[in-house]
């Protein structure tokens, strides 16, 4: 399921759908991702220092992560925080409940890089259709 988002630029900072971040940022500057308007999950991406694109590799990309994705529809950071609270408690029927719709256990440390990379190979792929 694909869901609304947007970005927001620094004030005097243009953004279009042709748009890319070397038309229109440097070194320091921040982004806001605003992703599934409906949780409201706001990002700051900053970007941090540019890298030269390197034949072969697929972009956009992570380097470095850390912590869970949060799942789909949880009901933004509010339902996210609740949803931690909740599996870290005793064992009750709210709790396997949450278990049952999450489809199984749930690390909220676990970052996978690889995982993190498929699904941002994934999106340029349909982006690029």
């Amino acid at each position: 399921m694909a869901h609304l988002f947007s970005f927001h630029a620094e004030p005097g900072l243009e953004l279009n759908d042709s748009s890319t971040l070397a038309d229109v940022c440097r070194i320091g500057d921040t982004l806001c991702y605003v992703y599934d308007f409906g949780d409201n999950w706001e990002h700051l991406v900053t970007i941090e220092k540019e890298m030269r694109i390197r034949p072969g590799v697929i972009y956009p990309r992570c380097v470095t992560g850390k912590n869970a994705c949060p799942p789909e529809d949880c009901g933004g950071s509010w339902g996210y925080a609740d949803m931690l609270k909740t599996l870290a408690g005793r064992r009750n029927a709210r709790r396997r409940e949450l278990i049952e719709w999450l489809g199984g256990s749930f690390d909220p440390k676990l970052f996978e890089l690889d995982e993190a990379n498929e699904r941002l190979a994934e999106y340029a792929e349909v982006a690029g259709d």
